[in-house]
């Protein structure tokens, strides 16, 4: 888990549309994996704006 500030910082910069967009489109490929077999997955987030 990122510190405060940084996901503070993260989510002031991104609007709400685009962090719903996000978690959608996450649960919709966490859910597909799950239908072709278990499998575990790592989703990252990177708001330090270097990337």
């Amino acid at each position: 888990m990122p510190h405060f500030t940084t996901s503070y910082r993260f989510l002031k910069r991104v609007d709400d549309q685009t962090i719903d967009r996000a978690v959608r489109e996450t649960l919709c490929r966490l859910l597909a994996r799950r239908r072709k077999g278990r499998r575990r997955v790592r989703v990252a987030v990177d708001a330090t704006g270097l990337a």
